[in-house]
């Protein structure tokens, strides 16, 4: 059961980590955080893990029983939720967990990859001028080999996040680094479907090399084009997990648990 104790201030880890709760700190622009964005977290958490193939209700006299926290800060959390697109007001004016779509995730997917390719463009621009240095990106990829070698799917990914991470704190944009942060969000519930498959860790270190070498070249057109080719990659594989889950999970029973009740 999640708890939340009156009082208490979540810090969420350092910028280099990659991890989800990194992206919340981007989100929340690295501010100590508050009992709504502690719940804030904790529901992002439910979100991610949520069914894949049908509207999921989200319950608040149970998610402030299960979570330990007032209705007012839930209710803070849920109206943030729903301004970053990964909640909805249903017709009984209930909030819900959008079922996941292709369509979705399309458009999300290919907002990400404008970003990150205008963000990879300007440290390539930013090393060809002699005004940064690649070797936290050598060194995070390294770690993405290490993970990839002793079979570490989850921390691979985690550290492949790193890197994406690293190359927006070396671009020195704030705004694109904002943006992204929030479409990243939007994308986790997809991202989650990659987790444990090999195929995909296999693929992240070579990928990473290929935007590495382009920037070591100082060619910031083919390190842009490079993450470009990444990030479809993936798209690729997070549409045929989805289209899997979504063709071989049955719908809901009548009378499933809400999430308040599942957390317990």
């Amino acid at each position: 059961m999640y708890t939340l104790m009156q009082g208490d201030e979540i810090h969420l880890q350092n910028a280099q980590d990659g991890s989800v709760d990194n992206l919340l700190v981007l989100a929340f622009q690295g501010h100590g955080l508050s009992l709504a964005d502690a719940a804030f977290s904790q529901l992002f958490q439910i979100i991610v893990s949520a069914p894949p193939n049908a509207d999921f209700p989200l319950k608040e006299l149970e998610l402030s029983k299960n979570l330990n926290v007032s209705r007012t800060p839930l209710r803070e959390a849920l109206h943030r939720l729903e301004l970053f697109g990964l909640v909805r007001r249903g017709q009984g004016r209930g909030v819900i967990v959008p079922a996941m779509s292709v369509q979705e995730m399309e458009n999300i997917s290919r907002t990400r990859e404008r970003l990150e390719g205008l963000i990879v463009f300007t440290v390539g621009r930013r090393y060809a001028a002699d005004e940064i240095s690649l070797e936290g990106l050598e060194r995070i990829n390294r770690r993405v080999l290490a993970f990839r070698d002793i079979d570490d799917i989850e921390a691979l990914l985690d550290a492949g996040l790193a890197f994406h991470v690293e190359l927006r704190r070396l671009a020195n944009n704030p705004f694109a680094s904002q943006l992204l942060a929030q479409t990243l969000l939007r994308l986790e519930r997809y991202r989650h479907l990659v987790v444990g498959l090999e195929e995909r860790g296999s693929d992240i270190h070579a990928e990473h090399e290929k935007i590495l070498a382009c920037l070591r070249a100082k060619d910031p057109d083919g390190a842009e084009s490079e993450m470009r080719r990444h990030l479809s990659n993936a798209r690729r594989i997070y549409r045929h997990e989805l289209l899997g889950m979504l063709e071989d999970t049955s719908p809901p029973v009548k009378g499933r648990r809400s999430a308040g009740e599942a957390i317990t």
